[in-house]
């Protein structure tokens, strides 16, 4: 579950629905603007040990991910030493 925030929230139904087609084009508004990113990061990128996803919208309009490793956020809950 990666929960957008609201106004992510609001582009995402904006932009994956059509008054003709309804919301097929959803699948397509989904696999271009947020799996393909994230499977860049799962494999090669921050999440490729696990982490935490955060996604909303920048100023130019498009999706914005904030990603956080599995270890960034253990070295949080922690603290680190000293």
């Amino acid at each position: 579950e990666i929960p957008p925030d609201p106004v992510a929230a609001r582009w995402l139904a904006e932009h994956g629905f059509d008054p003709m087609m309804g919301a097929r084009p959803m699948a397509r508004i989904i696999q271009e603007n947020i799996k393909r990113p994230l499977a860049e990061e799962l494999l090669f990128g921050k999440l490729e040990g696990g982490g935490h996803v955060r996604i909303s919208l920048a100023e130019d309009k498009t999706l914005r991910f904030e990603f956080e490793s599995r270890k960034e956020k253990e070295k949080e809950l922690v603290g680190e030493p000293g």
